[in-house]
């Protein structure tokens, strides 16, 4: 059995694959068998469970429903050019999936391709990968206003502006997780918190935390003057220069191939 990730602990592997016959695969089949729509003798050579954002019910597609788009490892010997036709039993695994265009792009998935004695099992669990793009897009007008702001050094606006960027990026990561809930509006507290959360699970740097804490004791200087800002050239490089950074380090999540 393969799957996307090609040094996955192969005991990982089993269990993903056991998981998701038991928890998805196998219901679908005995439901569509118990309403007449499907023999007792069906078979299963393929299977896509998609997983929605917005909180819809997750659907399982057999066989001919799967249309997905996989990058594959041939098996040694076999090669092929693009445009022809590949058989299940010329592949040796599958080194990422993703979903055709007519499916929302926000969706994740799992991909199972049965080879007779073994699975090909390929997943992508990151939701909204659509939606958190467009979030850091909107959040590069920002950090391009940063950037001017700093050249003239227009402390306020350079705050403001990269503080609403940060937000953005933020909120980009935590789209990500599937949590209905994130892509509703959400307040400042809701995002930092989350984000914060986020982070103390040790998937993204502390810098992160600190650059946008430090934003966030900013803001009210800088947007609202309440008090004085005391920003050097130097901290505002620095912060400028961690937020880019929290952008690029979102993009890879989004697309990291």
């Amino acid at each position: 059995m393969k799957s996307e990730k090609p040094f996955m602990d192969e005991e990982f592997a089993t269990r993903a694959l056991e998981q998701t016959m038991d928890l998805f695969i196998l219901p679908e089949i005995t439901k569509r068998q118990e309403n007449g729509e499907i023999l007792k003798t069906f078979e299963i050579f393929k299977a896509l469970v998609v997983f929605y954002p917005d909180g819809r019910p997750n659907q399982v597609r057999l066989n001919d429903e799967v249309q997905a788009i996989a990058r594959v490892k041939m098996k040694p010997g076999i090669s092929k050019k693009k445009g022809d036709s590949i058989l299940n039993t010329e592949i040796e695994g599958i080194a990422a999936s993703q979903l055709t265009e007519a499916d929302d792009p926000d969706c994740g998935h799992i991909l199972l391709v049965n080879l007779g004695e073994s699975w090909l099992l390929s997943f992508d669990f990151r939701y909204n990968k659509d939606l958190s793009q467009k979030h850091i897009d909107r959040a590069n007008e920002f950090i391009d206003c940063a950037d001017f702001s700093f050249q003239k050094e227009y402390w306020g606006s350079f705050i403001d502006n990269l503080f609403s960027a940060s937000e953005l990026i933020a909120k980009s990561f935590l789209l990500m997780i599937p949590d209905p809930k994130i892509r509703q509006k959400t307040s400042h507290h809701i995002i930092k918190n989350g984000f914060n959360k986020l982070v103390n699970t040790g998937n993204l740097t502390l810098k992160y935390t600190e650059t946008i804490n430090k934003l966030t004791d900013l803001r009210g200087k800088g947007r609202y003057l309440n008090g004085i800002i005391g920003l050097t050239s130097d901290e505002a490089k620095e912060l400028l220069d961690s937020l880019k950074t929290m952008r690029d380090d979102a993009e890879r999540h989004i697309s990291p191939t």
